[in-house]
C-alpha cells in the first residue's frame, strides 16, 4: 500500500501498526508472575485500590484493665487515646525503553518481546526491592538520601512518633516511660553482633515493649531478617541446625528459639540484623504500601519525527509506617 501524504510529510502506516502489536501487551501480563514473587512483600502490609494523593493514619489505642465494680457501683469508665498520626503520600516511579524503527522491525519484533516486557517489569520490582529495603538500611537514622537517574532526594523515613524506626526513644501514646526495639543482649549490650546469645536477647527486647497504654503487648519475634549469603545469614543457618548450644562443647541442648529466615538481596550492611513478628504485618504495625497504581506497562508512544518506538513502565505508592512495634533491630556497633 503506497504511504499516504499529510501536509507533505509521508505517514509510514504499517510501521505504526507494528508497534500496536498486542503481543507485547499479553507478554507484559505474562511477566506478572515476576512481581508476585518480590522479597519486600514478606515483609510489608500491603494496601491496593488508594485514590487519595496523601493518606492518613490514625487510630485509637486501646484501654488497660477491667477494674473492680462494688455493688451498685457505676463501671470505672476509661477513655482511648489517640495513636499518633502518620501521613503517606502518593510517589510515582517510571522507566522508559526507546527502540529506533529499525531495531523494532528487524529485531524485537521478531525475537525479544518477551525479554523487553520482562525487563520493563523487572526495572520497577528492583526499586521497590531497593526502596523498601533502604528503610532497613537506615533504619536508626530519621532521614536518608535517596538517589536514582533523577537525582538525589531527602526521604524522612520516621514513624509516627517521629523517631526512627529502630529507636531507644520510641513515646509512648499515653505519654508513659518510651520504649525501646533496639536489641539488647543479655548482658545488656545494645546492638550486639548477632550470635546465639543476642537472639535470645531478642525475646528480652520484645517483652519490654508495652501497648499504647502500658499494657504487657505480647510480641513475639518470629522471622529473623538479614541480608542474603551475610554472616548473619550463615550463622542463623548454624543456629538453627546446631542440636546443643552453638559454638560450645557441651552436652547442654540448645534453647528452643525458633525462627523463620528471610533473606534479602537488596539489604546492604553484612552485620545488621532484624527480627519481626509476622503476625503483626498489617495495616496497624510495622512497614507499609499504600498502591494506587500496580507496575503497569504504556505505549507504544511513535515520535514522529523519527519513528522511534518507547514504551514505558511505572507504579505509583506510599511507602512508611507509623507503629514499628513489631519490629527491632541491630546495628552491630555493641554499645553498653
Amino acid at each position: 500500500m503506497p504511504a499516504q501524504t499529510i501536509s507533505n510529510v509521508p505517514l509510514d502506516i504499517e510501521s505504526t501498526t507494528d508497534a500496536h502489536d498486542p503481543a507485547i501487551q499479553k507478554y507484559f501480563l505474562k511477566t506478572r508472575e515476576l512481581e508476585d514473587q518480590a522479597q519486600w512483600k514478606q515483609i510489608v502490609a500491603i494496601e491496593s485500590g488508594i485514590t487519595d494523593l496523601d493518606l492518613k493514619d490514625s487510630s485509637m489505642a486501646g484501654i488497660n484493665k477491667a477494674a473492680r465494680k462494688a455493688e451498685n457501683a457505676s463501671a470505672i469508665k476509661q477513655v482511648p487515646i489517640e495513636n499518633f498520626d502518620q501521613t503517606y503520600s502518593q510517589e510515582e516511579f517510571q522507566v522508559m525503553m526507546p527502540f529506533t524503527k529499525k531495531a523494532w522491525q528487524f529485531g524485537i519484533k521478531k525475537r525479544d518481546m518477551e525479554r523487553v516486557t520482562k525487563e520493563l517489569r523487572m526495572a520497577c520490582i528492583r526499586r521497590q526491592e531497593e526502596l523498601v529495603a533502604d528503610r532497613l538500611n537506615n533504619g536508626w537514622s530519621t532521614t536518608y538520601t535517596d538517589s536514582d537517574d533523577s537525582g538525589a532526594e531527602t526521604i524522612t523515613i520516621t514513624g509516627g512518633d517521629g523517631a526512627a524506626m529502630f529507636s531507644a526513644s520510641h513515646t509512648r501514646e499515653d505519654g508513659g516511660t518510651n520504649w525501646t526495639n533496639i536489641i539488647t543482649d543479655t548482658d545488656s549490650t545494645s546492638n550486639p553482633i548477632f550470635d546465639y546469645s543476642p537472639l535470645k536477647g531478642a525475646r528480652i527486647t520484645a517483652s519490654a515493649i508495652l501497648s499504647p497504654v502500658g499494657e504487657k503487648f505480647r510480641v513475639n519475634y518470629d522471622t529473623l531478617v538479614c541480608k542474603k549469603d551475610s554472616t548473619v545469614h550463615s550463622r542463623a543457618e548454624e543456629i538453627l541446625a546446631s542440636k546443643g548450644i552453638p559454638g560450645s562443647a557441651d552436652n547442654d541442648g540448645r534453647a528452643n528459639v525458633m525462627f523463620k529466615i528471610i533473606a534479602l538481596d537488596y539489604l546492604d550492611n553484612d552485620t545488621y540484623w532484624y527480627m519481626t513478628d509476622t503476625s503483626m504485618k498489617n495495616y496497624d504495625y510495622g512497614l507499609q504500601v499504600k498502591i494506587s497504581e500496580e507496575i503497569n506497562m504504556k505505549g507504544p508512544d511513535i515520535v514522529f519525527e523519527s519513528d522511534e518506538i518507547r514504551y514505558k513502565s511505572g507504579f505509583q505508592w506510599a511507602l512508611g509506617g507509623n507503629d514499628y512495634r513489631g519490629w527491632a533491630g541491630s546495628d552491630a556497633s555493641e554499645t553498653a
